[in-house]
């Protein structure tokens, strides 16, 4: 009883070794001493319990559950890959390079948003042997005259050629004079068949930009009033070059008058829209847009995905 006694005075007490000689009149050694003894003969058994692991799967079913996805898939990373050159872009894309073949081949018309994650996407697919029916629509116009990720017709071009689909594409760019250019654009003959092709897309594939204060937001493709009105506007994001706040509210700059592009609110009525998304400049923008269905997939990276399910963000 008397090593009972002590056991129960350091191990559930939490009392200090020196504390228990104290009270009892004994030396610290001695104390030990009969710890020890208590743990030989049973008295105390001590367990050690390893962390949870947290799988991939459970992480992808959390996340689901918490921002409504239909499908969540985390790109396997190779642990050996030193944080400070951790490329979210070109995870996402060897993983959504192997997972979109299957759903593509599935559709009759898919359409394809811009961004550098979409654009290495394509590059890491592989040629597909058999010829498809599938034909790939641009989402958007092109932006810009230099950035390989901002040409849809490009990025169209390279998927519809591996995928040995067929293809349509916008000779425009996304942004144009005014609304009345772009109302004009979209009612001319000309581009009725893109009208409809969107109208019968059954899988999109989007990227979501960062806001206008990031690191990678094309502030050299916009007027410095747009960028101010922008930022004004609180916006964590866009997407198919729609800008929204942190309630998926669309942001008015003026740019939204003047885009070529499918409407967000179009884009929901599709049955599989993918986002292809990671990286800490994007988690609001990736809570927001969920929340509003902008998307029902999302492929993203390891460590997004953890911030994901650490953010205060989801409601």
């Amino acid at each position: 009883m008397y090593l009972y006694r002590i056991a129960k005075m350091y191990y559930i007490e939490e009392l200090t070794q020196l504390e228990i000689s104290r009270k009892l009149g004994q030396s610290r050694p001695q104390i030990s001493r009969c710890l020890t003894k208590a743990r030989e003969l049973g008295i105390v058994k001590v367990e050690i319990t390893s962390p949870k692991v947290v799988s991939y799967k459970d992480m992808e079913r959390e996340l689901e559950n918490l921002l409504h996805l239909k499908q969540v898939i985390i790109a396997p990373v190779d642990n050996k890959v030193p944080k400070d050159s951790f490329d979210p872009a070109g995870v996402i894309a060897n993983c959504a390079s192997q997972f979109l073949p299957d759903i593509i081949k599935k559709s009759t018309f898919v359409g394809v948003g811009w961004g550098k994650t979409i654009y290495k996407t394509i590059l890491a697919m592989d040629h597909t042997e058999e010829p498809s029916d599938t034909c790939f629509v641009p989402l958007i116009g092109s932006l810009g005259m230099h950035a390989s990720e901002y040409q849809v017709n490009s990025i169209i071009d390279r998927l519809s050629e591996k995928a040995k689909g067929r293809s349509f594409f916008i000779n425009s760019p996304a942004f144009l004079g005014d609304e009345e250019t772009r109302d004009m654009t979209l009612r001319h003959t000309d581009f009725s068949s893109m009208v409809n092709a969107w109208e019968n897309i059954e899988t999109a594939v989007i990227g979501l930009g960062v806001s206008v204060e990031r690191t990678g937001f094309p502030v050299h493709e916009f007027r410095q009033e747009n960028i101010e009105k922008l930022a004004a506007g609180n916006v964590v994001g866009d997407i198919l070059g729609q800008f929204f706040d942190k309630d998926g509210v669309i942001c008015n700059s003026g740019l939204e008058k003047k885009l070529l592009a499918m409407r967000l609110e179009d884009l929901k009525k599709i049955e599989n829209v993918v986002c292809l998304c990671g990286g800490h400049d994007k988690i609001e923008g990736i809570v927001a847009a969920a929340g509003n269905r902008y998307f029902n997939m999302l492929i993203t990276d390891p460590q997004t995905a953890v911030e994901l399910l650490e953010s205060e963000g989801i409601q």
